[in-house]
């Protein structure tokens, strides 16, 4: 009854999307002695500083195309490895728009993922009020800060820390078909996103019961007088899906986001799924910190020997990162800074030194008595770089990443070792750049 309930609910809200058509905020009407002022008209086309646009004069009809290419290079060091190699990480093209002012949209397509299907975004969003919007199509999923903020703009490294291994649909890049309502409430103090998705990426859903997640994010201090703690932000996401074993569905995938090894093998799970997460982000001048904590928990129901249960698997792990801009821009919290002096005018471009630590950890029990073996490992990294923002479109990264795998004897791996990634990528910088 709750999921008929939820159903019910989202079904509601995009029947009444028509209504709310009807019945725009209306603008607040002049004196009669007082001529309405005419509305400024707008250039058609242009450069807003990250995106080439095209535009009614009123500015209600808006179409702006958008792509970005990322190169890596990438050194491995460790027994089992990958081979050095160069590898185009992502290369995407789209639009995004605005149709008649309140309905917004965009469309990405991915031109170098081999393990996934060429279709990134695909929605629309309804923003009669910033307080209630409706968004419909495959999007991102609102959950960890390293991916819902939907763009990667946040990400300070080459790639997200360990937790993301435990976001929904890693494997079709943490988005999926579904319908969301979200807002900002008093001037963006609280944001919120409650949405149900297919939970499955691209793909169609297994079961009668979608993937709901919400997330709760709190800016207290945006509106005060300290500009120290106006960058302050803190929440938590939480996500209700299940699994079916009928469908070969297996647990998350253990490998580290970069693919250098994995440090927990995949299992085949049936029945609920849960996951939960809180975070906390601080950007001051020109340093920021974040921090993020998440828990997965994966029910195995009905797949051992007599239809009885498994263990679950259960992981959990968190990161914490810092930057410093030492050529003294701003930070933003969700946009690239904007270089005081751009390399191309100049300029030296915006220089940010970065640090994190990142731990994960995962265990399954298992039944060895009836040929269910159990698992449990866990891996940290330590990593360190710099950011270099040549232009606000243009950034280079360099990382070099430490993992530690603790534990790799008990998933049938060698001993406990280190393994050494250096990371190099080339690519855009500007806000629209989707994980």
């Amino acid at each position: 009854m709750r999921w008929l309930n939820v159903c019910c609910l989202l079904s509601a809200l995009i029947l009444s999307s028509p209504v709310l058509a009807e019945e725009p905020a209306k603008p607040s009407t002049p004196s009669a002695d007082t001529p309405p002022a005419p509305a400024p008209k707008k250039d058609p086309a242009g450069w807003d500083g990250t995106h080439f646009y095209l535009q009614t004069p009123d500015g209600n009809f808006t179409l702006q195309p958008y792509g970005y290419v990322q190169t890596d290079f990438r050194i491995y060091t460790g027994d089992g490895v990958p081979s050095n190699t160069f590898t185009i990480r992502r290369a995407r093209f789209g639009f995004l728009g605005k149709l008649d002012k309140y309905y917004e949209f965009a469309f990405l397509a991915d031109f170098a993922d081999p393990n996934s299907t060429l279709l990134r975004d695909a929605f629309v969003n309804v923003n009669y009020w910033h307080e209630l919007q409706l968004t419909l199509g495959q999007f991102i999923e609102p959950f960890g800060q390293e991916a819902a903020s939907f763009s990667a703009s946040n990400i300070d490294f080459v790639e997200r820390g360990l937790t993301s291994l435990l976001y929904p649909s890693t494997a079709g890049a943490f988005r999926s078909p579904g319908a969301m309502v979200h807002g900002d409430i008093s001037g963006g103090l609280v944001s919120y996103w409650l949405g149900a998705f297919n939970g499955k990426g691209a793909g169609a859903n297994t079961t009668n019961q979608p993937e709901v997640i919400g997330r709760l994010r709190i800016y207290p201090f945006k509106t005060g007088n300290d500009e120290m703690l106006k960058g302050l932000a803190f929440g938590g996401s939480i996500g209700v899906g299940r699994s079916r074993g009928l469908s070969n569905e297996l647990s998350f995938s253990g490998f580290t986001p970069e693919r250098a090894f994995s440090f927990f093998p995949q299992v085949t799970i049936n029945g609920p799924v849960l996951r939960y997460n809180a975070e906390v982000t601080w950007t001051g001048g020109p340093a920021a910190l974040r921090a993020e904590y998440d828990a997965l928990h994966q029910k195995r129901d009905s797949l051992d020997v007599g239809f009885t249960n498994l263990p679950e698997v259960r992981a959990w792990g968190f990161n914490v990162g810092a930057t410093w801009l030492v050529t003294g821009e701003k930070r933003p919290e969700n946009a690239p800074p904007k270089a005081a002096t751009p390399l191309f005018k100049g300029g030296t471009g915006a220089v940010e030194l970065k640090a994190r630590y990142s731990y994960l950890s995962a265990q399954t029990d298992g039944d060895p008595a009836n040929a269910f073996p159990g698992y449990k490992n866990s891996v940290d990294e330590i990593s360190a770089g710099v950011n270099w923002y040549l232009t606000s479109t243009v950034k280079y990264n360099f990382d070099v990443n430490v993992y530690r795998d603790k534990d790799a004897a008990t998933v049938g791996g060698a001993p406990p070792q280190t393994f050494v990634v250096i990371l190099q990528r080339q690519g855009r910088a500007g806000a629209g750049a989707s994980a």
